[in-house]
């Protein structure tokens, strides 16, 4: 488990703020080119016919990620909140959450990026300050399909 979130902290240092810096404030060299874009990633395959996606997730550990993400919050060494009244979850809400019957982390299939880009034409380096993500936790049809995602909660990155 250290050497998990060992890895999201370095992961973390390179990419993140719990707080934004003004938009009119140089985050990194190059021209701003995005002071705020939000975007999705798939985390996990809930389809294992979907050879493309199951390859592109090859090398996640994905467990281990949301298992680093959900002890930070425990731990106290981030905060979870609301994805919509964007108030602090309280940890026991959390809990409570995670016991609801059919709760499952090998559910949380998303993860929505909140980020800032540059781009240094100069030295073509392209760079990504995440400051925040939200966790999306997959709903499923009856057929079995995937219906959406529901946000589990946010979290705002320092840096």
């Amino acid at each position: 488990m250290k050497n998990v979130v060992s890895i999201l902290l370095v992961f973390i240092a390179f990419s993140c703020g719990y707080t934004r810096k003004p938009s009119n404030e140089k985050v990194q060299p190059g021209a701003l080119v995005a002071d705020t874009i939000i975007y999705d990633v798939v985390i996990h395959n809930p389809n294992p016919e979907d050879q493309w996606t199951t390859e592109c997730l090859k090398d996640l550990k994905h467990r281990a990620l949301i298992d680093s993400l959900f002890a930070l919050v425990y731990e106290g060494k981030m905060k979870a909140y609301d994805f919509f009244s964007k108030e602090v979850i309280k940890n026991k809400d959390v809990k409570k959450m995670e016991s609801e019957n059919g709760f499952s982390r090998d559910h949380i299939g998303k993860i929505q990026f909140t980020e800032r880009w540059s781009f240094d034409k100069n030295s073509q380096k392209f760079q990504k300050e995440v400051l925040s993500l939200v966790l999306g936790y997959e709903l499923f049809n009856q057929d079995g399909s995937l219906r959406g995602y529901k946000p589990v909660f946010k979290i705002y990155l320092k840096h």
